[in-house]
């Protein structure tokens, strides 16, 4: 019985020290995060300019089309044309065109 709780007793002072252990790592690492986030709020950051494409108007009700991602293996041309099949609904909307071909 007492060794039964030696040994309970060594074992959750291993976790409590392996806790210990850890709790610099996870205190800079959030740090870090926080850090990250404070500088999204800070004035004359601007998250619109980071936009490739800034002045896209997405039409209300749209879904974007399942996309298959390139590649490189197939001929380029295929992938485009498929692109550019499921897209022929907004063939005059040329930012919408430019915005959803990252996905594509």
């Amino acid at each position: 019985m007492i060794i039964t709780m030696l040994s309970i007793s060594m074992n959750c002072r291993m976790i409590l020290l392996l806790t210990y252990l850890k709790l610099p790592k996870m205190y800079d690492a959030l740090e870090e995060r926080l850090k990250a986030m404070e500088t999204s709020n800070k004035p004359g950051f601007n998250a619109a300019a980071m936009c490739l494409i800034p002045v896209v108007v997405i039409p209300p009700k749209f879904k974007v089309p399942d996309f298959e991602k390139y590649k490189g293996t197939t001929y380029p041309n295929t992938h485009l044309c498929s692109y550019c099949r499921k897209m022929a609904a907004y063939a005059d909307n040329e930012p919408l065109l430019m915005h959803f071909f990252r996905i594509a």
